[in-house]
């Protein structure tokens, strides 16, 4: 985790937006964050994806694997929730008399806290993260 911290570092310090003022990294990023979620179409997604993923291999001078490797933690995380929110394991079990509607929501609770819990360890534990200053 610490090797995945430096090289972090080492694409905000050397990156050609270093010298920029965080609020127009900030504001840029809330644009980009505003479009996504007012189209709310795969395909502008995926283009916004796509652009960011070349703004950084060809402006920022990040090789591709190293990107791709810092994203696997993340693509992880979305991976398993969508299947974790796809699946509906706890309606089934309800449908058929083993979980009762208490324990179902009770479970569900805990689950979004453990979730929670382990976001601000992962946060708290990236101390160099570089959206956190807004040092691209």
């Amino acid at each position: 985790m610490n090797n995945t911290m430096i090289f972090i570092d080492e694409f905000a310090y050397r990156s050609p937006f270093a010298n920029c003022h965080a609020m127009l990294k900030f504001i840029f990023t809330a644009v980009v964050l505003i479009l996504c979620l007012l189209f709310r179409d795969i395909a502008v997604s995926i283009y916004i994806f796509v652009t960011m993923f070349l703004c950084n291999v060809f402006k920022n001078h990040v090789k591709w694997n190293d990107y791709v490797k810092l994203l696997t933690i993340p693509f992880l995380f979305i991976f398993f929730a969508c299947i974790l929110f796809s699946i509906d394991i706890l309606p089934r079990l309800q449908q058929r008399g083993i979980v009762q509607k208490s324990i179902a929501e009770c479970s569900s609770y805990v689950i979004a806290m453990i979730l929670f819990i382990f976001s601000i360890i992962d946060l708290s534990a990236s101390t160099f993260n570089p959206f956190i200053y807004f040092q691209f």
